[in-house]
Parts: C-alpha cells; structure tokens; sequence
C-alpha cells in the first residue's frame, strides 16, 4: 500500500497528533510507517514510509500472527509487550484499527510508554530468558528472599520439583548459584 503525502498532510487529526505527548504510531499491515508523532519519533527516528526497526517489528509480528480480525468494533485491543530499544525499556500497547474508507486500510496503532518499575524490567529478563510461568514464580519469590522449603509451601509443591526449576532457570539464564540468580533480578 503506498499513502500519499499529500493524504497525510491534509488530514486535520493527523496534523493534530503529530504534537501530542504520547508516543504513538500508525502503521500498516506490512509494518510500515504511516504516521508517527514527534514523541514516537524522538523513541524509534525511522521516516514516514520506512519499516519498523526489528526491536519492535518482531515483537509487533508475534502479536499480529496472534491476531484474527473481527467485524466487530473499529478498534481492537491485541495486546502489550515489552520491547528493549536503545533508550530502554518500553511497553508497546498495540491496537487493530478496522478499515479506514478515506485511506483504503486496515491499520496498526502502537503505544510506547516507558517502563520504569522494576517489576516490569524483571518480567522483561524472564521472558526473554524463555522461563515458563512457573519458573517466573519462583523467580520472584527467591528475589522476596525465600528459601526453597518456603516456595515449595507456598506454591503447593514438592522441594525436589522448585530445585528442578531452579536448576533449569541457572541454565536458561546463564547464572551459576541463587546469589547470581538474585542479582540478576534486580538488575
């Protein structure tokens, strides 16, 4: 799809979001820029026109293949993930917008909005360390100072199963013992 400038350009809401404060973006379904506002753009610099950088373009396309377009509302919540760029941690909020008549399309909204607790940038490092969900939980409670015994308690398991999660977290995060366990975390 190839959107003239001058569409853009003579459109009041585009003209409009290009000043607003938020981070934001339309793109196509190809993954194309079609717009971006100034904050969007101080983030991630590609030009109008250009292909997302693959920090957000992968990210964009596991939830994309997700995705299954509906007849129903015009917007469509797809889901947030958290992307790691050059300036830092970010979620990506991506939205499905439905045919636009004027344009000719089905768009893409993306929404960066910095990620600054450090619960997110811990859940960032598990997911890219591809720990599973149980492992996740285990994690976060060595990092509250747990001992095994205690986990176990908590999450109604055997103390020989959490050491089998640990073991396997050691070796999906690179780390050796629990203190390197524990200062990854809360990196």
């Amino acid at each position: 799809m190839d959107v003239g400038n001058d569409i853009i350009e003579n459109n009041l809401l585009f003209e409009n979001l290009v000043e607003v404060p938020t981070a934001i973006a339309l793109v196509s379904m190809d993954h194309r820029i079609i717009f971006r506002s100034r904050e969007f753009f101080k983030i991630l610099p590609p030009h109008i026109g250009h292909g997302l950088p693959p920090e957000i373009d992968e990210p964009l396309k596991r939830k994309t293949s997700q995705y299954i377009p509906t007849d129903g509302p015009v917007s469509t919540l797809m889901g947030r993930s958290l992307v790691s760029l050059p300036q830092g941690l970010y979620r990506m909020t991506v939205s499905f917008l439905r045919q636009d008549v004027e344009l000719g399309d089905s768009f893409l909204l993306l929404y960066l909005a910095p990620a600054l607790e450090p619960h997110s940038k811990m859940n960032f490092w598990m997911e890219k360390g591809s720990l599973t969900k149980r492992e996740m939980e285990i994690a976060s409670l060595i990092r509250d100072g747990l001992a095994d015994q205690e986990i176990g308690r908590c999450l109604y398991i055997s103390i020989h199963t959490v050491k089998n999660h640990i073991k396997s977290m050691h070796q999906k995060l690179n780390v050796h013992n629990r203190g390197q366990l524990v200062a990854a975390l809360n990196h």
